[in-house]
């Protein structure tokens, strides 16, 4: 029953941002918060931690009423900081919970932060209206990110081919296992870590940068610093899934930047990760 919560709330609320129907986005936000306490009763949301998520919801609700310059910079920096603490499990309070969805054989581990940064981070990018104004690719987005995935596949896959004993194989899991194992990385890693790093932190990089450089200029070195601090996220997986995981930021950057829609950097990670989990599994 969680898990049909976590995925399905998660779901309605993702698309109904998109589409700006709000009756799906508090539908959605309404199954998250009935999983939300499911998950404080399993133990894996300490009561103490409810008023905090309460506060992190107002104060970002708040940033999108009040546009004051002052506000807006010591607003953003504060919710930055505790989506950053969320994501580096540094804020107490929390601890994973272990799941076995319907028909499933094997369970998985989840991490209530991410529930909280999927109510937190993509109202505040996931909208219809966060367009970049400086699209290049915008009136054919599918093409570019298909094309952005395929790279991204030979490059990376290619690198870790030639220096590991990686080679194509399919995945040995159950397909029902399979369709969880996707639907949570779709939810609660590629729309969060895109809500974050190409969502906020990639356009303020690139307003810093435009202020002293061409706008082309900033352009680049704020999509190669966005990826710089993505790779760094991946720093548990060692030093050269860093430099992957930077490699693949900026086909993600790439992506947001040309398409001009937040949600085709989403589809670019999904569709990267999907050929590695069932094209790259054995």
């Amino acid at each position: 029953m969680l898990t049909g919560l976590l995925l399905g709330g998660g779901f309605l609320y993702w698309l109904g941002l998109l589409r700006a129907q709000w009756l799906l986005v508090l539908t959605g936000a309404a199954t998250l918060l009935v999983a939300m306490n499911l998950l404080a009763k399993a133990g894996g949301i300490d009561p103490l931690a409810l008023p905090v998520i309460a506060l992190a919801g107002l104060w970002a609700f708040a940033l999108k009423q009040y546009p004051i310059r002052a506000w807006q910079i010591v607003g953003w920096t504060v919710l930055v900081l505790f989506l950053l603490a969320l994501g580096f499990r540094v804020v107490p309070y929390f601890e994973p919970i272990t799941l076995l969805p319907p028909l499933a054989t094997e369970p998985y581990a989840f991490r209530p932060e991410k529930l909280v940064l999927m109510l937190l981070a993509p109202p505040m990018v996931l909208l219809p209206w966060s367009q970049q104004s400086e699209a290049r690719f915008e009136d054919r987005p599918l093409l570019v990110s298909g094309l952005i995935v395929l790279v991204l596949t030979v490059l990376i896959m290619g690198l870790v081919m030639a220096f590991s004993d990686t080679a194509p194989g399919f995945p040995r899991q159950a397909p029902i296992h399979l369709f969880y194992m996707l639907a949570y990385n779709l939810l609660f890693t590629c729309v969060l870590e895109e809500a974050f790093f190409r969502g906020m932190v990639q356009p303020a990089l690139i307003t810093a940068f435009a202020r002293r450089v061409s706008p082309k200029m900033a352009a680049v070195l704020g999509i190669g610093a966005a990826s710089v601090l993505f790779g760094l996220a991946h720093i548990a997986g060692g030093p050269a899934f860093i430099v992957l995981a930077t490699i693949a930021g900026v086909g993600y950057g790439l992506a947001y930047h040309w398409t001009g829609r937040l949600y085709y950097a989403v589809l670019v990670h999904f569709g990267f990760n999907a050929v590695r989990l069932l094209v790259f599994a054995g």
